[in-house]
């Protein structure tokens, strides 16, 4: 996939996760046009179902440690973290490469919603790629108990 045609998915994901969090008054507001809607592909209109919805590793333990860095940063939310992980600030440092540690964190930032919107908001990602970095790292495949 060349790199256009990947930003244009990667503009799609962006659009039509704002949609489903914030609705459509939310993307006016930003400034999207509604022509982005009539976007179409090679075989016709996009459509929700054709959009990728997973993420790499390399990528997902990217975006864990800009929230790992996120949550440092916050002083308030980083002695809960701590105290709930039982992790010490020498472990943060010594395991910020980890993937098993990102995966933690990004199970900590996915217990609050306000928390995800906060970390996206800040560092400009869409709101479900932690979900799917979650999901891409050791562990987080989800449980299905049906």
């Amino acid at each position: 996939m060349d790199m256009g045609r990947r930003g244009r998915w990667i503009a799609w994901i962006g659009v039509l996760v704002t949609v489903a969090v914030c609705g459509y008054p939310r993307l006016r507001q930003v400034g999207v046009s509604p022509a982005w809607f009539r976007l179409s592909g090679p075989q016709g209109p996009l459509q929700f179902k054709d959009l990728p919805m997973h993420l790499s590793t390399e990528h997902a333990e990217t975006l864990a440690l800009k929230a790992l860095t996120w949550l440092v940063g916050q002083e308030d939310l980083l002695p809960v973290f701590l105290g709930s992980s039982g992790a010490s600030e020498r472990d943060v440092r010594d395991r910020a490469g980890d993937p098993e540690f990102l995966g933690s964190v990004l199970d900590f930032l996915l217990m609050d919603e306000a928390w995800v919107i906060a970390f996206c908001d800040t560092c400009a990602v869409p709101y479900a790629q932690p979900m799917q970095a979650r999901a891409a790292l050791p562990g987080g495949a989800q449980v299905h108990w049906t």
